[in-house]
């Protein structure tokens, strides 16, 4: 479960057995954890063999998840499609060959575009929609063009003002601010750095170019149909 509500974790329950913030940093826990919610909880919900033989807890896929239930499910349940659609023609694929697959197809064509993904990118919409200022989405986006996905505040603040998504560095800031506190942005360890939840950065690189805000290079062909804003 996610939710941008903050009274809706303070539940026992939901803290202690599904709620896991949007941005929770992926160690040895996590994947313990992973173990467990594919073992336990999903057997509850779904056959195992959704699953399937060859399982790889460390694909990149699963990284992407970033531990979120939505996006593991979500994953999951791709899974499902592609090898119900390769079994269809005859082919048995193993689940590590279908983890292959979808992260082929959500880097080239967003989650946006991957079936199975519908319902996380129904929560990341409602996340964005939500947010309380049109220049807050338009920084959000934005954050979306640093290929490592690692930025320093001063800067990316300082980089908002000088494209004129304001010229108050004072509201750059409560922007960065809002961000953070929405936990859209997240601190990374070494507490001079933030990053977005890979999900999130697909998501918003997806949006960006669908809004002709950010167009990128490499998703270039030599008869782009829409003139380059960025």
């Amino acid at each position: 479960m996610t939710t941008r509500i903050d009274s809706v974790p303070r539940d026992d329950f939901i803290t202690n057995k599904l709620y896991i913030r949007m941005n929770p940093e992926w160690n040895r826990g996590n994947r313990k954890w992973l173990h467990a919610l594919v073992e336990k909880d999903l057997a509850a919900w779904m056959k195992l063999d959704m699953v399937g033989e060859g399982f790889d807890c460390d694909h990149p896929i699963v990284h992407m998840c970033g531990g979120v239930p939505l996006a593991l499910l979500c994953m999951f349940s791709a899974m499902r499609m592609v090898r119900e659609e390769q079994e269809q023609l005859g082919v048995h694929v193993k689940a590590c060959d279908a983890q292959d697959m979808i992260e082929k197809q959500v880097k080239r064509s967003g989650i946006q575009n991957t079936p199975g993904f519908e319902p996380l990118v129904e929560s990341l919409q409602l996340g964005y929609a939500d947010l309380p200022h049109h220049m807050m989405k338009t920084c959000l986006l934005n954050c979306s063009i640093y290929p490592q996905n690692h930025f320093h505040r001063d800067q990316l603040v300082m980089r908002w003002v000088a494209e004129g998504f304001t010229y108050k560095v004072d509201e750059a800031v409560g922007y960065f601010e809002e961000l953070v506190e929405r936990e859209l942005l997240m601190q990374v360890n070494d507490g001079s750095t933030y990053k977005l939840n890979s999900m999130m950065q697909n998501f918003l690189r997806w949006k960006s170019q669908e809004d002709n805000f950010i167009t990128y290079s490499s998703d270039m062909t030599s008869a782009y149909p829409c003139r380059i804003h960025r």
